[in-house]
């Protein structure tokens, strides 16, 4: 793989770990809620600025920076998620598992401005790539809010390590709807989806332009680390990737998180 190549895959991985964990650091407090939704707030507005001067671009850069364009705006609806600012409408849990219709449309409802912002960010890139030559932003969104459905239908459905220990306060009441601590048929398939999406475009690219190229590096390689954050949610596994963004008191020894968030960046 060519060093261009493993730039594009160093900044999807870049990205993937800083932009969870500035998630996890939405735990820390008040002072870190309002830097969190500073800091996202105007790596929203970069992203939109990256997406618009390279729309009709198409090197091997404008792959990157249209590609983070997309990411930076996903990472501004995460974190409304996960700072409690779009979540959904205040409810109570009242419908029962047994219930699997009303249960099921009782846990959308649960987050449902989030799931609008996303629509919204998403429709705003679909309109954006409309006969822009780069499109970069638009399949890197894509590819985030997909891996985002099929995080949460993966924990709707059960899974050993679904992370509601990682949830904040102001999200805890979303453990309700996580289904059993076991493995369901949906992880597997997620696992192999997500790895065959990967490795179908780091092949397809291989013989293809440059801003092609570099594009389906970033993808397949954003598609790899979904694979990975599901295999994670299989495993009762600690990884130490974002112990420095969370605080603990004085004299106190950080556990490392389990795993990504469940309804985090790709997992």
């Amino acid at each position: 793989m060519k060093v261009p190549a493993l730039a594009s895959a160093a900044l999807a991985i870049g990205f993937w770990w800083l932009a969870t964990g500035m998630l996890f650091a939405l735990q820390n407090g008040p002072a870190s809620h309002a830097i969190v939704l500073v800091a996202t707030a105007g790596l929203a507005a970069l992203g939109t600025g990256l997406i618009l001067f390279y729309r009709n671009r198409t090197t091997a850069r404008s792959a990157q920076f249209g590609f983070l364009g997309g990411a930076l705006l996903w990472t501004w609806v995460q974190a409304g998620l996960y700072g409690g600012w779009l979540v959904g409408p205040p409810l109570v849990p009242t419908a029962t598992a047994t219930d699997r219709l009303a249960f099921m449309l009782e846990a959308i409802r649960a987050t449902i401005w989030s799931d609008a912002a996303g629509l919204v960010v998403l429709g705003a890139a679909a309109v954006a790539a409309n006969q822009a030559a780069n499109k970069a932003a638009f399949y890197s969104i894509l590819l985030l809010w997909f891996a985002h459905q099929f995080a949460r239908l993966n924990v709707f459905f059960g899974v050993v390590n679904p992370g509601a220990d990682l949830l904040p306060p102001h999200l805890m009441f979303l453990s309700y709807y996580f289904g059993p601590q076991h493995n369901s048929l949906l992880l597997p398939i997620s696992i192999l989806t997500f790895a065959a999406l990967a490795w179908y475009l780091f092949r397809s690219g291989r013989l293809a332009d440059s801003h092609t190229r570099q594009l389906n590096v970033l993808l397949g390689t954003l598609a790899l680390l979904a694979s990975l954050e599901f295999t994670l949610l299989g495993l009762p596994v600690r990884l130490p990737l974002w112990r420095g963004f969370l605080h603990t008191p004085s004299g106190q020894v950080a556990g490392p998180p389990l795993a990504p968030p469940p309804n985090g960046l790709g997992g």
